[in-house]
């Protein structure tokens, strides 16, 4: 080590005497290792200042953490719908036969009714009501949601085309109900008009923008938007999966006539108020006893495929796979 006054060379074993030139006591003289540590302390914390404290850089919140609130309403949204559907499918018989039950009582009073009392001044009243308002945009929608039914054998095509789709999708069962309903509400619906015999309204009393033919209670336009259109919503809504633009579109379409077509029946001249909520309870009712007729065959179904049919599949497979290994021996 050289001395640090003179600069001459020293031993290790003199390091705590003093230079023989310079006479230099050495054990004063701090050792490298120590003034680099000296110096290293010095240049972090100087003399006569507070310890300067260093503050480690916080980690970046979690994106959950940054807008917690929406994702907890979203992930509080989602149980919410899934019980709420898991509540219908497991209590959907109990409904449908509660519905069938409360829809057919009240059209059972508003029958007795209108048999009674086939011109009533509160449908006179109602009607006049609703066609004081000629505006545009509540003239011309009501009008439209009328000419599905007006033009021949639309609905006959739009049954069997609704069959056709859903078979397409693996959906045999939910096509034949479609056709099922439709074809046998619209023999329910000539037999009641027949047993009511109500005429419909006329110029005397109200005004008839579109004129037709036959007897009025309970409306047939109302029976069959809500038969077909009704049963198309249904399955689309609870049977089809997934969120494709063509499912929404099964959705909203029927919804909107089969919401419009009761007001339209009125506004036009063709039926009084009585006929379309008699058409909507009538089929409402008649669509909820067919809905468990046919919850109780998707069951029967189910049980037939997994029981008879799918292991008489299996063994054929397997006795066709032994016969063709036997061949190929």
């Amino acid at each position: 080590m050289p001395c640090p006054n003179c600069g001459s060379l020293l031993t290790a074993a003199r390091k705590e005497s003093k230079c023989l030139q310079c006479g230099q006591t050495l054990s004063a003289i701090p050792t490298p290792a120590l003034r680099t540590q000296t110096e290293s302390i010095s240049k972090v914390q100087p003399a006569g200042e507070k310890p300067v404290q260093t503050l480690e850089k916080a980690p970046p919140e979690p994106l959950q953490a940054i807008h917690p609130q929406s994702e907890t309403n979203h992930s509080a949204d989602r149980p919410a719908r899934s019980t709420l559907m898991q509540f219908i499918k497991a209590k959907s018989a109990i409904l449908l036969t509660v519905l069938a039950i409360l829809q057919w009582t009240l059209f059972g009073l508003l029958a007795w009714w209108v048999h009674g009392h086939l011109l009533w001044s509160v449908d006179i009243q109602l009607t006049r009501a609703l066609q004081s308002h000629q505006e545009f945009w509540i003239r011309q929608p009501l009008i439209f949601a009328s000419e599905p039914g007006n033009i021949g054998h639309l609905f006959t095509i739009l049954t069997g085309a609704s069959a056709l789709f859903f078979c397409l999708l693996r959906r045999p069962l939910e096509g034949v109900l479609i056709v099922l309903v439709s074809e046998s509400s619209d023999y329910l619906n000539h037999f009641i008009k027949n047993l009511i015999a109500r005429p419909r309204p006329t110029m005397a009393n109200v005004m008839i923008i579109e004129k037709a033919n036959g007897l009025s209670f309970p409306s047939g336009h109302v029976t069959s938007y809500v038969a077909t259109l009704g049963l198309i919503m249904l399955f689309s809504l609870f049977v089809l999966k997934g969120r494709t633009w063509w499912r929404y579109l099964l959705i909203i379409i029927p919804a909107f006539f089969i919401l419009f077509i009761g007001p339209s029946r009125v506004y036009l001249g063709d039926h009084w108020t009585t006929d379309v909520v008699g058409g909507y309870l009538l089929e409402g009712g008649f669509i909820c006893l067919w809905l468990l007729v046919y919850l109780k065959l998707k069951v029967l179904l189910l049980q037939l495929w997994q029981l008879r049919i799918q292991p008489l599949l299996s063994r054929f497979s397997r006795s066709k796979d032994t016969h063709s290994l036997s061949h190929t021996k």
